[in-house]
């Protein structure tokens, strides 16, 4: 099996272009026993019907160095006849090649912008969250924390989104009428 590190060496553009297209590979998502990061592509991989299969570190700190930055979720692909394998770090790295494989970014450039855009928007709201609330340990800070997130980010974010998926025929997406 031909292993293709798709982060940083061009010298395997050409294989990683080539699988990138094929839409038959199977893939693993590495990610530690949770949702976290590995949720939405976990999600990409089921809707668009894909094999593949979630698996747990069994020893983070020594595989840590196996992964470019020491962080994971980490994809695999490997092709549908076993000899070509590709790995791809960072969870937006990996949701946004997922999308584009599986034709999810739209149908053109202007959908494939309006999809980004609500993916930004939503990261925007997660890390405020997480900043605002999740890592703030103190109890009197926390509770104040939360209703001004509800107040200045949560509640606005409703409401803009409302207004999007209303403008898009209240069908249930942002784009069009698939995911």
């Amino acid at each position: 099996t031909k292993m293709v590190h798709a982060f940083f060496d061009p010298a395997q553009a050409a294989a990683f272009n080539a699988l990138a297209a094929k839409k038959d590979s199977t893939f693993d998502v590495k990610y530690f026993d949770l949702h976290g990061l590995a949720s939405v592509p976990r999600t990409l991989l089921a809707i668009s019907g894909s094999k593949f299969t979630s698996t747990s570190p069994k020893d983070w700190a020594s595989e840590k160095a196996n992964t470019p930055f020491g962080y994971m979720p980490l994809l695999t692909e490997t092709s549908a006849d076993g000899k070509t394998t590709l790995q791809i770090a960072e969870s937006d790295a990996i949701e946004r090649y997922l999308a584009r494989k599986f034709d999810f970014l739209g149908s053109d450039a202007f959908e494939e912008v309006l999809v980004n855009t609500f993916v930004s928007n939503n990261r925007a709201l997660l890390s405020a969250m997480l900043n605002k609330y999740f890592s703030v340990k103190d109890a009197e800070l926390k509770a104040a924390s939360k209703e001004l997130l509800i107040t200045n980010n949560i509640a606005p974010w409703i409401k803009h989104h409302e207004q999007h998926l209303i403008a898009n025929g209240s069908n249930g997406h942002y784009i069009g009428n698939k995911v």
